[in-house]
């Protein structure tokens, strides 16, 4: 049996609804909306509350609408990220000396000396342990016994005792506390709660928008010229390393700017990702599944870029790899993953769009843009805005959230009726599921009609198909280039982008806010052509 995804794991344990919990950025790490009472009974209690409580004017369709914007504006309530770990059906730690023997019975040989490999280093971490830490006294490292106690003993060792550990159902738990180490790290993200399961073991903490990557990223103006910013920037995440090692810890090869979560004041708090005891191997699997193929999004820029002039990478599978680089992900209204429309859905083969031309620049035309630069220097507002977003997925949406976000009055004829017109109507560019989703087609809503497609399909399916093959023809791939370059190229910025009508307000205000979303230039030289 499969196990449920984290965001449903965690809506079980806690009883809350689905739309109180979104995904975040890793696959074992959820955001969850809660009210403050109910952390505060959770914390001093350390027993998990009866029930979950849910915000009294806000339905559940705009609760999931304000989180995949990463907020939640209402008093009293707090965005939380929760980290929840499945407990491996063997409990016992890889280097228990009463385990060694029995566990490798049933090895090949080559999973014999991977395991005995992995005590080895294990065995050396800890020896290099007790030498850092050697002039602050003996120290007793965790014990090797149950996997759950040995996890809590880190979480003491890391964050202190004073965090509250609440167990959900009747479990035991012993937890190491004899280490004489017990000061806990500063300038780490607050660990709220460790709340243990039968089946899973999930870390309550507060949720940081912001990190050093998405300031230099998306808010460099912040910095500017000024050394000291950068400097003073630097001494905190020396001083984070400091601290571990001082515990004799190792932060291994985790750590990224992500994980520097940063606030306004400059102020830098360490995100950590605890290192799980590992339990001995499994026997290998006479049904083990082959390995998936490896996913494109984790190709290199400069590899993917290569692979796609050469036609060895489709061009949806490069540019979705391009919104990745640039910070775009599925399911976020303000920073959704975009392609350019291609047609204008008049002819089955005809009615090509100028992809040497933005198309905010082919919707309002050169004069309002010229208009637009002589008075806020800028051409472009937003390569997509959250209520393009809405309206694209208007069929799917709740009437609620499109309430919020796209018009106060709900007008279904207000929404366009087909294909054609939305793109006439768009300033904005497409999203990747006009090509892949046929259900973003069919409306759920009984006075708003399906979205009109062109006569010469018949299904949303074949629709889907029909437009992905224009996306991926030889006279799209010809002239992708050119897109590239207005969307993620070098004509975002300096005199290319003036010449280009395509001076982007998110990188010509020079705004000196934090943000987590925004226009992000990839290349900085024009882009290779397709061969």
């Amino acid at each position: 049996m499969s196990a449920k995804p984290p965001c449903k794991q965690l809506s079980s344990l806690l009883g809350c609804p689905p739309s109180y919990t979104s995904p975040l950025h890793t696959q074992d790490t959820c955001l969850l909306v809660a009210n403050g009472q109910w952390l505060g009974d959770l914390i001093t209690t350390a027993k998990l509350p009866t029930t979950f409580p849910t915000h009294p004017t806000i339905s559940e369709a705009e609760v999931s609408a304000f989180l995949s914007d990463k907020q939640f504006p209402s008093p009293g309530w707090l965005l939380l990220q929760v980290r929840s770990i499945p407990i491996p059906s063997n409990t016992s730690c890889v280097c228990s000396p009463a385990r060694v023997s029995t566990s490798t019975a049933c090895m090949s040989l080559s999973e014999v000396l991977g395991h005995v490999n992995t005590c080895n280093l294990r065995n050396l971490w800890r020896e290099m342990a007790r030498k850092l830490v050697s002039q602050k006294g003996d120290v007793t490292l965790p014990g090797t016994g149950d996997w759950v106690e040995e996890l809590l003993s880190l979480v003491t060792r890391i964050y202190g005792d004073q965090v509250t550990i609440v167990t959900a159902e009747d479990i035991s738990l012993t937890i190491n506390t004899k280490d004489k180490v017990i000061s806990h790290i500063p300038n780490l993200v607050p660990l709220h709660c460790v709340l243990v399961s039968s089946q899973s073991v999930s870390f309550i903490s507060s949720y940081q928008p912001h990190s050093v990557a998405s300031l230099l990223q998306f808010s460099p103006a912040l910095l500017g010229d000024s050394l000291v910013k950068s400097l003073f920037l630097l001494h905190q995440m020396l001083e984070i390393f400091h601290s571990f090692h001082n515990l004799g810890v190792t932060l291994g090869d985790t750590v990224s700017l992500h994980k520097f979560k940063i606030d306004h004041t400059f102020h830098i708090l360490y995100d950590h990702t605890l290192s799980l005891p590992s339990p001995p191997p499994s026997p290998p699997s006479l049904t083990a599944s082959l390995p998936p193929p490896s996913c494109p999004l984790s190709t290199p820029l400069t590899t993917a870029t290569l692979l796609w002039s050469r036609g060895e990478l489709s061009n949806l599978q490069y540019l979705l790899l391009l919104n990745h680089l640039a910070g775009r992900r599925f399911g976020q209204p303000n920073n959704h993953p975009v392609v350019p429309w291609v047609c204008d859905f008049t002819s089955k083969e005809g009615g090509h769009r100028d992809l040497s031309r933005s198309k905010f620049r082919l919707n309002k035309g050169d004069q309002a843009l010229d208009m637009t630069y002589e008075t806020g220097q800028h051409h472009v507002t937003d390569v997509l805005s959250e209520i393009t977003y809405y309206t694209y997925k208007s069929r799917v949406t709740d009437k609620a959230v499109l309430c919020r976000y796209v018009r106060p009055a709900w007008v279904p004829a207000e929404y366009p009726a087909s294909m054609a017109r939305m793109m006439s109507w768009s300033p904005d560019e497409a999203i990747p599921e006009f090509y892949t989703d046929p259900d973003i087609f069919t409306s759920t809503h009984s006075d708003l009609p399906d979205l009109s497609l062109p006569s010469w399909v018949e299904t949303p399916a074949e629709f889907c198909s029909w437009h992905l093959g224009r996306l991926e023809g030889e006279v799209v791939s010809s002239q992708l280039h050119t897109w590239i370059d207005l969307t993620f190229g070098y004509k975002l910025s300096g005199s290319a982008a003036v010449r280009s009508k395509n001076v982007c307000l998110a990188i010509s205000d020079s705004h000196t806010d934090l943000r987590g979303h925004g226009v992000v230039q990839l290349f900085s030289v024009p882009h290779p052509v397709r061969g």
